[in-house]
């Protein structure tokens, strides 16, 4: 029973020891993320001259004077910086007879907002690119770029 107490006593002992010089070690890991820039633009309203008369019509005519202008809504990374941009003249169709047309807007440069910013898109119409054109309905499209 003495070495049973003894050799019990022993491998406490050893275990014991053992605890006593555990050690550890660690490292640290270098974390990292980059938010890219990117913008999103949505159509909230589009351009509609409405009647264009050619009788009785001013010199030039503005959409938003008649019926309504178009708005689009830019959402971007927060404070990424961006412009507006579209051609200088547009064209709308009715068959092969055409109206040519001026978009009307600020060019200035924007910060985005992720929660969006809204951007009146107006467009001009003289009175001469209507003057002979047929009766009818006319459309078509205009591209908004956004850069950024």
């Amino acid at each position: 029973m003495k070495k049973f107490f003894a050799i019990t006593a022993t491998v406490a002992i050893v275990a014991m020891a053992g605890s006593a010089f555990a050690a550890t070690t660690s490292t640290d890991l270098t974390v990292s993320a980059s938010v890219s820039a990117a913008c999103v633009a949505s159509t909230t309203t589009h351009i509609d001259f409405g009647a264009l008369d050619p009788i009785n019509d001013g010199v030039t005519t503005l959409a938003s004077s008649k019926t309504s202008p178009g708005a689009i809504n830019v959402k971007c990374t927060q404070g990424t910086s961006y412009t507006l941009s579209t051609p200088a003249t547009a064209t709308i169709a009715n068959g092969a007879a055409t109206i040519t047309y001026t978009p009307v807007y600020s060019a200035a440069a924007n910060s985005g907002l992720v929660a969006g910013a809204n951007h009146t898109i107006d467009a001009s119409v003289d009175k001469t690119a209507y003057a002979t054109a047929p009766a009818g309905a006319y459309s078509g499209t205009l591209t908004v770029t956004v850069t950024y």
